[in-house]
């Protein structure tokens, strides 16, 4: 059953004061070696993600952010990512690091990225891709800016959307952050 706005809010302040309550005890995530190599180069990647391009006042904002990172941690952060490709990542359609489609061959996972992108066109069919979607950022976690909804029409643009690519392709966690990447850490080993 999918939260109202409010529960939304209060799960995510929930979340975030747990992961801010870790701090110093806070480890990157061994999962960023599948994506960065140690030198801080980005691997191939090899995914069907759901995107949606930003307003370039918003790129201009995340590469302010992006610029702070990088003089904050300049040793422990990837390349950096163009400002040209920033995007809110809205959901994963397919990606071998999180889902488990088994020992899938590269026709495979060819196929299943086409039909997903099928049925994807479908979804949005369905969608006022004109809808304005406001956004705030909620919080800063050791690893993540987390862009929130704005309000509750905002929240249920995306809740509705969100709710129909669950059905096309499940998330195997309780919640996907929409976000925007604008930093990789480097792999610790």
């Amino acid at each position: 059953m999918a939260r109202t706005y409010k529960e939304f809010i209060d799960y995510c302040t929930e979340v975030t004061k747990k992961a801010n309550d870790i701090g110093a005890e806070y480890m990157i995530s061994p999962r960023t070696g599948r994506k960065i190599n140690k030198d801080g180069t980005l691997k191939y990647y090899n995914g069907d993600t759901l995107i949606f391009d930003l307003p370039e006042e918003l790129k201009e904002e995340c590469y302010r952010l992006q610029a702070e990172l990088y003089e904050a941690l300049p040793n422990l952060l990837s390349v950096k990512l163009s400002k040209k490709l920033f995007h809110m990542t809205a959901h994963q359609l397919y990606n071998p690091y999180i889902f488990n489609f088994g020992e899938l061959t590269d026709e495979e996972k060819e196929q299943r990225m086409n039909e997903n992108l099928k049925k994807s066109k479908e979804i949005m069919k369905k969608h006022d891709l004109n809808t304005k979607i406001r956004l705030k950022i909620f919080s800063i976690i050791p690893d993540t800016v987390i862009l929130l909804p704005a309000d509750e029409e905002s929240y249920n643009v995306l809740q509705n959307l969100n709710m129909d690519f669950e059905s096309l392709v499940p998330f195997d966690r309780e919640m996907f952050y929409m976000h925007v990447t604008l930093a990789y850490f480097r792999p610790l080993e």
